[in-house]
């Protein structure tokens, strides 16, 4: 069965971030529901962001940064796997 996608896009790393609708509703409901309706965000996030670093928890995760609003940020935590699935 076909996971249905919200998006997915090439990070400047050249990696392929894919978001499924169950995974944002696990996102949304559970750790971090703030980010609900804020999908473009996450997804400028990922495409253009200001930072990006490795995990300081796990070595094949990369976070990724951007300033979205005056006092917003936008992080979007990645595996180093093609292509990937937003966790």
């Amino acid at each position: 069965m076909t996971k249905r996608l919200i998006f997915t896009v090439a990070t400047p790393l050249g990696y392929r971030v894919s978001l499924s609708r169950d995974r944002w509703r696990q996102i949304t409901r559970f750790k971090h529901p703030a980010l609900s309706g804020h999908e473009t965000s996450v997804r400028n996030c990922l495409r253009t962001p200001t930072c990006v670093r490795e995990s300081a928890k796990e070595r094949d995760v990369i976070c990724s940064t951007r300033r979205a609003k005056a006092s917003f940020f936008a992080w979007s935590p990645h595996r180093r796997t093609t292509p990937i699935v937003l966790w």
